[in-house]
């Protein structure tokens, strides 16, 4: 039969591109099936070699071939997001943050930072850096939570410039139901890694521990100057991790967060935190105690502010490790510390424990530092320290009255005035008479800070009583 003649007929000839199947034509015009080739990949058609290369489920083999991935088993985590309709960026309504909505949530799996192999139980975080980029906040959270040790570096790193750019960004870590959870898993993590002091198992996680810890705290910090996000750290139990990195000490994962710190089999002390590490967290500490404020009045008459959080600070054995803090040579250290007791000391019950743990002379020597920040954030924490009885006697028997006077002569105005309404209560309350004062020189400085445009009431006030004390004494 002629050519032509086969053609009318409908039949294909010998050795067409299309023999034995559909039209030459509709190939080309319809997508390629990978399953079609009948396990030839290697020798189909170039469309679909092209769309090999473009999937990023497929891999080139040594041969220059491509496979399809096995099926991944789902996790614990991804079988309940499915159960319960959400997705991976399903978050929460503000006003539903809270310790039972933590606890409730089922434990996340991922592989631990010292192994460089694993991958996540997910099928979208088994998926690495090259392949998929992390282009949203929960896409960092996601590779933080469940990707490989590289993964987790680069996002965090991520994510911290993200939040310094856009203050959505942090409400979407807030408000996600996992977000802060995520971040303080590795913060343990890290610092675990960095507690331990194993330079080889740091290196073979393909991971710079103290660089990720760093960044993390540093984002749990900046999560911490809003009220949502404070109480999110509080909710996961983030007080206590935040005592131990200031405390420069790492307990064994799982014994835990809240509980108050003590040395035990499986910690480790902390020596390569980093300054930055410690002075972050100190901060974190000081946003957490300045939420939630209600006036309260001990024993004493005093009406102070209180709150719940800075309880939870007591509990968790936080003051002890900001004292020792405060005596390090940094000066970042030491004004982060001072700034954290400050707002401990305005409850009653804080107050009283920094004056049993020694922090008046503490302060007291720390009031010698004229680095900017540290001198004055002492003076306020020993101005509050002194409205107890148990505060003024550990001044007095430290002779703190002396370094108050040399204060009020200081280059910093603020810490002039704390020093100022320290003496001033001390001098209205009879503990240390007008005529102490004048013996060390104290008239001239508080006259020259009465003088002074929009100088406080209690200089006046000071001022009168000093000038009364030296006409009687002359008379």
């Amino acid at each position: 039969m002629s050519l032509d003649e086969r053609k009318r007929e409908g039949q294909e000839p010998p050795g067409s591109p299309a023999a034995g199947s559909n039209s030459f034509e509709r190939q080309l015009t319809s997508p390629a099936n990978p399953s079609s080739s009948g396990g030839k990949e290697g020798s189909g058609s170039r469309h679909r070699g092209s769309d090999a290369a473009s999937s990023p489920l497929r891999k080139s083999s040594a041969g220059g071939g491509a496979r399809n991935l096995p099926p991944q088993p789902r996790s614990a985590r991804d079988k309940a997001r499915l159960a319960g309709g959400g997705g991976a960026g399903s978050g929460k309504d503000k006003g539903s943050s809270g310790a039972g909505s933590m606890a409730a949530s089922s434990p996340r799996s991922r592989p631990p930072l010292s192994s460089p192999s694993s991958t996540a139980s997910s099928p979208r975080s088994s998926l690495s850096l090259s392949s998929r980029s992390m282009r949203t906040v929960d896409d960092m959270l996601d590779a933080i939570d469940r990707g490989t040790s590289a993964d987790r570096e680069e996002g965090i790193m991520r994510l911290r410039s993200a939040l310094k750019e856009s203050s959505e960004a942090r409400r979407r870590v807030i408000h996600r139901s996992d977000g802060v959870p995520i971040l303080v898993d590795l913060v343990e993590d890290a610092a675990a890694l960095v507690a331990s002091g194993s330079e080889g198992a740091v290196r073979d996680s393909r991971m710079d521990a103290p660089a990720v810890l760093d960044c993390v705290v540093a984002v749990i910090l900046q999560l911490t100057q809003s009220y949502d996000g404070a109480l999110e750290v509080v909710d996961v139990g983030g007080v206590g991790v935040l005592v131990d990195l200031v405390d420069g000490k790492c307990r064994k994962k799982g014994g835990g967060r809240d509980s108050p710190k003590t040395a035990g089999k499986g910690d480790a002390e902390a020596s390569k935190f980093s300054d930055s590490v410690r002075s972050n967290a100190a901060a974190a500490l000081f946003a957490i105690a300045t939420c939630d404020d209600d006036d309260k009045e001990d024993e004493d008459g005093r009406r102070r502010r209180s709150s719940r959080y800075r309880d939870k600070i007591l509990r968790c054995g936080g003051i002890p490790p900001l004292l020792k803090l405060l005596k390090t040579e940094a000066a970042r250290c030491r004004k982060d510390a001072a700034l954290a007791l400050f707002a401990l000391s305005d409850d009653p019950d804080c107050a009283d424990e920094i004056v049993r743990e020694g922090g008046v002379s503490v302060l007291v020597d720390s009031l010698s530092d004229k680095r900017p920040g540290v001198e004055e954030k002492a003076m306020a924490v020993l101005a509050n320290l002194v409205k107890s009885k148990e505060g003024q006697a550990a001044l007095l028997e430290v002779e703190g009255t002396l370094v108050m006077l040399d204060v009020l002569e200081s280059e910093s105005e603020r810490a002039q005035e704390e020093a100022l309404f320290a003496l001033y209560h001390l001098v209205t309350t009879g503990v240390v008479t007008p005529a102490f004062l004048l013996n060390d020189g104290a008239l001239f400085p508080v006259a020259k800070m009465a003088a002074k445009k929009g100088s406080p009431p209690e200089a006046l006030e000071l001022h009168k009583i000093l000038t009364a004390a030296r006409k009687s004494v002359a008379t």
